[in-house]
């Protein structure tokens, strides 16, 4: 798992690998507020599942998050009440 603080400091983002790839997002008590999930099917391999790895960083008010053996980067938004969404853009 990795963790990251939002830059607001109100939030964290945390990636959780494996079978069940997600990120989370917690609030400041800890509380789960929601998750991005990145189970479904590969786009471009045959059999092969969708994945998040090690590597959150926030740039220009966007979550990037490392998609490892895809060899892509997500690109998602983080809104005011903690609500994550993937976009439709990869790096």
């Amino acid at each position: 798992c990795n963790l990251i603080l939002s830059p607001d400091g109100k939030f964290v983002l945390v990636s959780s690998l494996g079978r069940r790839s997600q990120i989370s997002v917690l609030g400041a008590n800890g509380a789960f507020i929601g998750k991005a999930e990145f189970n479904g099917n590969h786009p471009t391999v045959d059999r092969k599942r969708e994945g998040v790895f090690y590597g959150l960083t926030f740039a220009n008010g966007e979550l990037l998050a490392a998609r490892g053996s895809d060899d892509r980067i997500s690109v998602l938004t983080l809104g005011a009440d903690g609500a994550l969404s993937r976009t439709e853009r990869d790096i």
